[in-house]
């Protein structure tokens, strides 16, 4: 039994092994700031009207999922943004890979400003490497990728640095928009010593992972096995 046990983890740090170069590979190959953003293929437009995507405009993609709630409960400041920046040459493009019906009736009752569509197979999600929701993906007017971050980040400065073509101003919660509250622990529990300078919180979902953080605090969403 004991032979067949180390056999048995021997098999699995070997075939760990084997899955690291291949997640390596997968995070290089993600597109980062400064480099060209991929092709951003669509389906069917929900909301809003789609121009072309050609130099000259300048996107910010938030891909997002009406299931996740920090998506939820970022949609008020997108909106907030999109009103602002309406005329300024930005436009701002959500993308879903959820079926059509689903984000109709999601989209009902939690209006979204700007132009909303569907991303099937979640193709330029994977090309963009947005592997957390919700994720948001600044192009500047030369398709150039800006920025990968968190909707939360996002504020007029910042917007207005990537129309005016400048360096983005350092990327931090805005405080006028919802960042992270903190919530209490699974079963009640709650942090008891007073001298702890951070927080990290694990909490199992059904689908996607993702994170959040702030200075003094972090937490993930887990995905369940």
């Amino acid at each position: 039994m004991l032979q067949s046990a180390r056999h048995r983890i021997g098999r699995f740090c070997v075939a760990s092994l084997l899955f690291l170069p291949a997640a390596a590979e997968l995070v290089n190959a993600q597109p980062r700031p400064g480099q060209q953003a991929p092709a951003i293929r669509l389906g069917e437009v929900l909301h809003g009207e789609l121009p072309a995507l050609t130099p000259g405009h300048a996107p910010l993609i938030e891909f997002w999922a009406t299931w996740r709630a920090p998506c939820r409960e970022s949609i008020p400041h997108l909106n907030q943004l999109a009103d602002e920046f309406q005329t300024r040459g930005i436009h701002f493009l959500s993308l879903s890979s959820e079926p059509q019906e689903t984000v109709k009736r999601f989209l009902k009752d939690h209006p979204m400003h700007g132009i909303v569509a569907l991303d099937p197979d979640g193709a330029t999600a994977n090309a963009f490497g947005a592997f957390g929701l919700p994720d948001t993906v600044l192009i500047d007017s030369m398709g150039t990728i800006a920025a990968v971050t968190h909707p939360a980040m996002i504020n007029a400065a910042v917007i207005k640095a990537l129309l005016a073509h400048t360096p983005l101003p350092p990327l931090r919660p805005d405080t006028d928009s919802r960042t992270i509250k903190r919530r209490t622990l699974a079963g009640g529990a709650t942090i008891a010593d007073e001298d702890a300078q951070a927080r990290v919180v694990v909490r199992p979902v059904d689908r996607w992972h993702g994170s959040r953080s702030t200075d003094d605090q972090y937490e993930s969403d887990g995905k369940a096995s």
